[in-house]
């Protein structure tokens, strides 16, 4: 699928490529366990959109791989090797590959977080 763009650009049009467009309805879910659910974002596996529902939780884990988490909306608690640490919409936290992480969301609405995965 070719998307076209239009840009006006001083007193012409100048017309511009763009990406394909992912609506939330085309989200591919990836995994699911009682009030949590991972998509898939833009068909891309190194961004997901992760929600957890009000008191829910993601238990500890740890995974190959470095981590950030971007939060979208809600609040939580990440637990980081036993270590809580409170975090709201608009926090940013990196977590490095092998270290035990999960979260709980202690907010009054879904806690929605991006989880990027690094090389």
């Amino acid at each position: 699928m070719r998307l076209v763009a239009q840009h006006a650009v001083g007193s012409g049009v100048r017309e511009g490529v763009m990406g394909k467009v992912f609506s939330h309805a085309e989200k591919r879910k990836i995994w699911e366990q009682p009030g949590s659910v991972g998509y898939e974002i833009a068909e891309l596996p190194e961004f997901t959109l992760v929600e957890l529902t009000i008191e829910d939780l993601i238990p500890a884990h740890a995974v190959p791989f470095d981590m950030l988490f971007y939060l979208i909306a809600g609040a939580g608690v990440c637990i980081q090797d036993g270590t809580e640490f409170e975090l709201r919409s608009g926090d940013c936290v990196h977590i490095d590959r092998g270290i035990s992480r999960g979260w709980r969301n202690t907010g009054s609405e879904p806690l929605r977080l991006l989880a990027i995965r690094r090389p």
